[in-house]
């Protein structure tokens, strides 16, 4: 294995999983607390769905930076929903803002960068390495992520095969990336640093923790969906990053709401994304 991050997960047998769904009228949640973080925050809900034929693609959800957690609201509807159209997902923590002070109050930037992405890679390496005992094709992992999950999500499909970036020495790949309203490009915020206490040198932290650092023409292809009213994170964000896909000819579809602010769902007033986030998903991670 390219990575030890625990021992192996089991799953309850299928008769098990079917009366679980029968029962709550959810997919089944398998919770793996074998999936070891670097800060010791990890822990990883898999979300099955109650039937498949062949190997199943799955997708690594991934959310904010500063607080929130696999198990809000909008992370359960998005896997459960997905779950329920076939997919398998590992909704992933990772190590937030708002505990890395007191965490890594050893180390002198007490930031959450780059822990959280090694967290993230960690997610995708190990559902690549369990992909038999998850009945999942290794070559159909999505990463999916809102907010600072979108950035986070992109950023480690943008960064495999930079070591300076890999701490588990191990080679986790992307089908493709859907990213909502993220953060991209760190520079226009030099004021502000997103991981925590500030850095003593923020500028080469902010190009070294974007994810239009990286980009090239192999990038895997990207889903982008941003609100127009959304306060939080400049809808320029998308923009920027949607300009730098086209020039390098990789895949993308751009979606713009008008009214939707930060923090909207996939299926929302705003509008529902879910079909085109089915087809974009068909169409790239097969």
């Amino acid at each position: 294995m390219a990575a030890s991050v625990g021992t192996k997960a089991t799953l309850p047998p299928p008769l098990v999983r079917a009366f679980w769904v029968m029962v709550t009228g959810w997919s089944f949640t398998n919770r793996v607390p074998s999936l070891r973080y670097s800060a010791g925050l990890g822990g990883a809900s898999l979300y099955l769905p109650l039937r498949g034929n062949g190997s199943l693609k799955a997708q690594c959800l991934i959310s904010p930076w500063a607080k929130g957690d696999k198990a809000e609201y909008r992370q359960r509807q998005t896997a459960e929903w997905l779950a329920s159209e076939g997919y398998a997902v590992l909704s992933v923590n990772y190590l937030l803002s708002k505990f890395a002070g007191e965490i890594l109050k050893s180390q002198p930037t007490r930031s959450c960068w780059p822990e959280c992405l090694h967290d993230c890679r960690a997610a995708l390496l190990i559902a690549g390495e369990r992909a038999k005992l998850w009945n999942i094709d290794p070559n159909r992992i999505s990463l999916l992520g809102f907010s600072a999950g979108a950035h986070l999500a992109l950023l480690t499909a943008v960064t495999n095969g930079h070591p300076e970036l890999d701490r588990h020495g191990g080679k986790a790949t992307a089908a493709c990336v859907l990213a909502f309203y993220g953060i991209y490009d760190l520079h226009p915020l030099a004021s502000r640093w997103c991981f925590g206490e500030p850095a003593e040198n923020p500028q080469q932290l902010q190009r070294q923790a974007s994810p239009v650092s990286y980009l090239h023409a192999n990038v895997p292809p990207v889903f982008l969906a941003h609100g127009e009213s959304d306060k939080t994170v400049p809808v320029q964000q998308t923009s920027l990053l949607a300009g730098k896909l086209a020039e390098l000819k990789v895949p993308h579809d751009v979606i713009l709401l008008p009214k939707a602010p930060h923090g909207f769902r996939i299926t929302s007033e705003f509008g529902d994304l879910r079909p085109s986030v089915l087809a974009f998903l068909e169409a790239h991670s097969s």
